[in-house]
C-alpha cells in the first residue's frame, strides 16, 4: 500500500465531430445536440478540408483533449482513430447517442463557491435564436448567440440559470454592440463560470501562435455563409479561446454591420478567401487582415478549476478508488452526466492513446456491453472517466479504476497493433544483476568508468575477445563479431570453458588506476569493499593443489577447518606463501557479471543508470523484449521505457556501431507504436567514424522524431547529462528530430 496525493476535478464532456465540409445537415444535427449543454461552444467540429491533413490540426486536437470523436463522414473510423488518437464512433440512437455525452444546463444546480467572490456570476439576460436555418441571417445569430427553440424545454427551474432571461436575437441591423458582448450570448452562458488556466507557451510544446492572434481586441472572422469549412474554423478557434472576443460574420451581412464594427477599437479581420479580403478592404479603412493558413494555438488549456479538489488517497493492489465531494460538482441534486478527472496517479500518467480506452475500461468487465460508453481513458490531466450521477442523498462522486503495471500497458499497446512482446532470458539476467548491486539506485558504483573497465577486463570472455583480435588481426566485415558470438554461445552452453581471471586487491587497484590517475587507494579499497559485499567480486583463496596440481578456488565463506580439492578429493592445506611471498586473498568476478558482459547486459545497465539519474518524475522500463507477428520474431528491443509521460525504445551496444537493419527496425517500431523517441547507446566515442556512418544513415531517413545517440562521453562523463533538454522545444521553436548526439553539460543550440 502507498499514499498518493491526487487532484480530482469535474468537467463537461469534450467532443469532436468530423464532418464533410459542405454538409449542412450534419451541422444542424450537431448544433441541435449541443444547444442545451454546458460549454456547448467548447466542442470541436473538424471538416474534411485542406486543414484536416495538416500536422498542426492533429496537434490542435491533441491539445484540446476530446473524450470521443463522432464520425459523420465516409472516412474509416479506424483511420480517424489512428490519426487523432481519440476513440471514434458513429452516432446512433442507442449506445452512441449524442445526448449521452453532454452535461445539460438543467443539471447545473450548484453555484461554484468562488464565483460570487470573483464576479463570475450568471448574466441577467441573453439573446438566442429560435431556429437554425441555412440563411446568412440565421447562421449569424445561431453561431454567435446560440439557439433555444423553446425556453421551457431547457427545464432550468432547478438550475443556477433559472433567473436568466432568454430573448430572441434582434434583427441583424439592430444587433448593435451586442454582437461583441459575450455576456449577451446564450452560447457563452457558462464561459466565465468555467474559469481555467493554461494556454501559455511551454518548453514541452511547440507554440503555433507566436504572433498572439485572438488574444487582444476583437477578432472578426469573415467568410461566405456557404463556406461551412471556414465557419467551423471560427467555431474551433472559439472553442480554444472561449474568453477572447471572437465573432463570425458572413460576407453577405458585412456591409450591414459595417458601422458597428468601425466603431470598435483594435479590430483584426481573419479571412480565408480572397473575395472576403477584397470586401473587407473595400468596406473598412486600412483594416488589419490575417489570411489564415492553419489553426493558431499555444499550450494545453484547462477549464473548471473551480471544481478541483486535492486529497490524499491510499493505493493498494491493482485498483484505485477515489471520491470527489458533491460540493464541487455541477449538481447538488444528484442528476447529470459529466467527466471526473484524477491527476497524480503514476499508473495513469501516459501519453494520450485511443487504445487505452480498452485498457482502463476493458471488455472483460461484466457490465461492458451495457455501459460501453461509460469510458475510462487517459487524458492530458490523467484519468478521465464517464460519470452518470444519479443520487439524491448528496453523496460524493465515486470512481474506481484499474492500475495497470508498465509491463501490462506496453503489452496492451503492442497488442493493439497486432504485435506480441515477450521478455527473453536476458531480462531475468539483467534483473538479477540489478538486484546484485543493490537496486538501480545503487548501480552508479559500477557505472563509473574506472570500475566499469575494471569489471570488464576481469571477465574471461573479454580475454577471449582480445585473443581473437590477435589471432585474426584484419577481420572482414562483421567476421570478428560473429566469432565472438560463436565463442560466447559455446561458453554459455558449456561446449567451451574459459578460465576465470584472478587478481589481488593490489592488482585490481593497479588496473583501476590506469584508467583514473587521481584514484586514491583508500577510495578504491572502500569501493572494492562495497563490490565484495554486493558479491560483484568474490573473494577467496586460489592456489595449486599439491596432490594433482589443479587450480583450486575456495571462496572465503566456504572455508572450513577441513578443505578438499574439488578435483582429486584430497584433504588440502591453505598455503600461507607462494614462492617465498606471502599468499594474499584473490578476487574473481561473479559469474553473473561474466554472463552479463558476455550477453551485453552491462552496456544495458549503463544506459539504465543514466536514465535513472534523470530528473523525470516517472521512470519505468522493461528490458530485452522480442516482438512477434504471427508468432514470428521480427524485431527486438534492449529497453522499452517511460520517462515522465513519454514512451521510448532503446538499443545498447558495447564497442561497435548500429547495423542498418537494427536502425530500420527501431524506426518501424517507433512509427507503428507512435512512440515519442528512441535511444541508441554505445561505448564508442562521439567522433567515431563507425558511429558517424550510423548517424549518416539515420539522417537519410528524414525522421520526424528524435533518436538520441548516447556515447562513451555521456555515459562516463564527469558532469551530469540532462536528457530532458533534448526533448524540449529548441531555441528555433521546434523539436529536435533525427539523430541527436547527447553532449555533456553545455548550452544546447537549435
Amino acid at each position: 500500500m502507498r499514499t498518493a496525493f491526487v487532484t480530482t476535478s469535474i468537467r463537461p464532456f469534450k467532443k469532436i465531430f468530423v464532418v464533410k465540409p459542405d454538409d449542412i445537415t450534419a451541422f444542424e444535427t450537431i448544433f441541435d445536440a449541443l444547444a442545451d449543454e454546458v460549454d456547448q461552444i467548447c466542442n470541436l467540429i473538424i471538416p474534411l478540408d485542406g486543414y484536416f491533413y495538416l500536422d498542426s490540426t492533429k496537434e490542435f486536437i491533441r491539445r484540446c483533449d476530446p473524450d470521443i470523436l463522432f464520425n459523420l463522414t465516409d472516412e474509416s473510423d479506424a483511420e480517424l482513430e489512428e490519426r487523432f488518437q481519440v476513440k471514434t464512433v458513429r452516432p446512433d440512437s442507442n449506445v452512441w447517442r449524442l445526448s449521452k455525452f453532454g452535461t445539460n444546463l438543467m443539471s447545473f444546480s450548484a453555484t461554484p463557491l468562488w464565483s460570487n467572490k470573483f464576479g463570475a456570476t450568471t448574466p441577467t439576460s441573453v439573446f438566442a435564436t429560435k431556429q437554425l436555418l441555412n440563411t446568412p441571417e440565421s447562421l449569424l445569430c445561431g453561431v454567435n448567440f446560440g439557439c433555444v427553440p423553446d425556453v421551457k424545454e431547457l427545464h432550468l427551474e432547478a438550475s443556477i440559470f433559472t433567473d436568466v432571461s432568454i430573448a430572441d436575437t434582434p434583427e441583424v441591423s439592430e444587433l448593435g454592440e451586442s454582437i461583441f458582448d459575450r455576456e449577451k450570448k446564450f452560447c457563452h452562458l457558462t464561459t466565465h463560470i468555467g474559469f481555467g488556466g493554461g494556454g501559455g507557451s511551454s518548453v514541452w510544446e511547440t507554440d503555433y501562435n507566436p504572433a498572439g492572434y485572438f488574444q487582444q481586441g476583437i477578432s472578426v472572422f469573415v467568410g461566405s455563409s456557404t463556406n461551412l469549412a471556414f465557419l467551423y474554423y471560427f467555431w474551433n478557434t472559439r472553442a480554444y479561446n472561449p474568453f477572447s472576443n471572437l465573432v463570425w460574420i458572413p460576407t453577405e451581412l458585412l456591409n450591414v454591420l459595417r458601422d458597428v464594427i468601425s466603431a470598435q477599437e483594435d479590430v483584426k479581420f481573419y479571412v480565408v478567401e480572397n473575395e472576403s479580403k477584397v470586401l473587407v478592404e473595400e468596406l473598412f479603412e486600412a483594416p488589419s487582415i490575417v489570411n489564415v493558413e492553419r489553426y493558431y494555438f499555444s499550450g494545453v488549456k484547462t477549464r473548471w478549476q473551480c471544481f478541483d479538489h486535492s486529497q490524499t488517497v491510499q493505493v493498494s493492489g491493482d485498483l484505485c478508488y477515489v471520491q470527489h465531494p458533491v460540493e464541487k460538482t455541477f449538481s447538488d441534486i444528484g442528476i447529470g452526466a459529466f467527466v471526473i478527472e484524477v491527476q497524480g496517479i503514476a499508473e495513469c500518467a501516459y501519453p494520450v492513446r485511443a487504445t487505452f480506452w480498452d485498457l482502463y475500461h476493458p471488455k472483460i468487465d461484466p457490465n461492458w456491453a451495457i455501459f460501453q460508453e461509460r469510458f475510462k481513458r487517459i487524458g492530458q490531466r490523467g484519468l478521465a472517466a464517464y460519470s452518470l450521477n444519479i443520487s439524491f442523498d448528496n453523496a460524493p462522486v465515486e470512481v474506481e479504476f484499474p492500475l495497470p503495471s508498465f509491463r501490462q500497458v506496453m503489452h496492451h499497446l503492442f497488442m493493439s497493433k497486432g504485435i506480441e512482446i515477450q521478455e527473453t532470458p536476458k531480462s531475468r539476467l539483467l534483473s538479477q544483476l540489478v538486484n546484485l548491486v543493490g537496486g538501480l539506485e545503487n548501480a552508479d558504483e559500477i557505472c563509473q568508468k574506472h570500475i566499469f573497465d575494471l569489471i570488464y577486463s576481469s571477465s574471461p570472455t573479454v580475454k577471449t575477445d582480445l585473443a581473437l583480435r590477435k589471432m585474426f588481426p584484419n577481420p572482414k566485415g562483421n567476421d570478428h563479431e560473429l566469432k565472438v558470438e560463436a565463442v560466447s554461445k559455446a561458453v554459455e552452453n558449456g561446449t567451451v570453458e574459459v578460465s576465470a581471471v584472478f587478481a589481488t586487491a593490489e592488482d585490481l587497484y593497479t588496473k583501476a588506476k590506469e584508467k583514473s590517475d587521481s584514484l586514491k587507494k583508500s577510495s578504491f579499497f572502500s569501493t572494492l569493499q562495497t563490490l565484495y559485499d554486493n558479491r560483484v567480486f568474490l573473494r577467496g583463496k586460489h592456489f595449486d593443489c599439491p596432490m594433482c596440481a589443479s587450480k583450486v578456488w575456495l571462496p572465503l565463506e566456504r572455508l572450513s577447518a577441513s578443505n578438499y580439492c574439488p578435483d582429486c578429493g584430497n584433504l588440502i592445506s591453505i598455503p600461507v606463501h607462494s614462492n617465498g611471498a606471502v599468499d594474499k586473498d584473490k578476487y574473481r568476478l561473479n559469474q553473473l557479471l561474466v554472463r552479463a558482459i558476455d550477453q551485453g547486459q552491462l552496456s544495458t545497465l549503463l544506459l539504465l543508470n543514466l536514465l535513472n539519474k534523470q530528473s523525470f518524475r516517472i521512470f519505468d522500463f522493461i528490458t530485452n523484449v522480442e516482438m512477434l507477428r504471427a508468432n514470428k520474431v521480427f524485431s527486438d528491443a534492449d529497453i522499452l521505457f517511460r520517462v515522465g509521460k513519454k514512451l521510448g525504445i532503446a538499443e545498447c551496444k558495447s564497442s561497435r556501431n548500429f547495423p542498418t537493419e537494427q536502425i530500420d527496425s527501431m524506426i518501424e517500431v517507433i512509427t507503428t507504436l507512435n512512440l515519442d523517441f528512441g535511444i541508441f547507446s554505445c561505448l564508442l566515442p562521439a567522433d567515431s567514424a563507425d558511429l558517424a556512418e550510423s548517424i549518416e544513415y539515420m539522417l537519410s531517413k528524414n525522421l520526424n522524431f528524435p533518436i538520441l545517440i548516447i556515447t562513451k562521453e555521456a555515459l562516463f562523463g564527469p558532469s551530469e547529462v540532462s536528457l530532458y533538454r533534448y526533448l524540449e522545444v529548441s531555441i528555433s521553436g521546434k523539436f529536435r528530430v533525427g539523430p541527436v548526439v547527447v553532449q555533456l553539460s553545455q548550452r544546447l543550440g537549435a
